[in-house]
């Protein structure tokens, strides 16, 4: 995913939260708690879409601790764990979650109909139940699709037009 990808994605999610990060302008309101993050994964430790996550916030001129914070719930490998670990996320209070599949966004849309999930590689977010369509995706859930099933029937045919008598 491009970091312009990322960027998208972020600014999208957090605008939905409560009209976007505090800009820390003076004469601002009162100073709000950071923004909680919470991401939701199966991976063993950081990951290449958590650690964008943090850098494209920091491009963006946010600053960890003062106004957000990540936290990130990794199970291993375990889709088993992948509910609990989001109703801990609930449990805590995050603001927003980020999944970062489609096992891990699906285990966030059972856990809150409140919270904005904002999800990244999913592969077919309709068919999932995620979104109700991509113009208008209803409920608390958006993000980014990978278009696997679209495109796989488009890249077949482009292969028999490099390639031709290719079975």
């Amino acid at each position: 995913m491009t970091s312009h990808a990322l960027k998208f994605i972020l600014i999208l999610g957090l605008l939905w939260v409560n009209q976007g990060l505090p800009s820390g302008d003076a004469g601002a309101a009162a100073p709000r708690r950071p923004y909680q993050i919470g991401v939701l994964t199966t991976s063993w430790g950081p990951t290449p879409w958590v650690a964008g996550l943090r850098d494209g916030l920091l491009a963006l001129g946010y600053h960890e601790g003062s106004q957000f914070e990540i936290g990130v719930r990794f199970t291993q490998g375990n889709l088993a764990a992948l509910p609990v670990a989001a109703r801990e996320l609930v449990q805590f209070g995050v603001d927003l979650i980020f999944a970062d599949s489609d096992h891990a966004a699906k285990a966030a849309q059972l856990a809150t109909t409140h919270i904005p999930i904002v999800f990244m590689g999913v592969g077919d977010p309709v068919g999932m139940g995620l979104i109700q369509s991509f113009a208008r995706p209803g409920g608390n859930l958006t993000g980014v699709t990978t278009l696997n099933l679209e495109l796989a029937a488009k890249r077949l045919e482009l292969f028999r037009e490099l390639v031709p008598g290719l079975r």
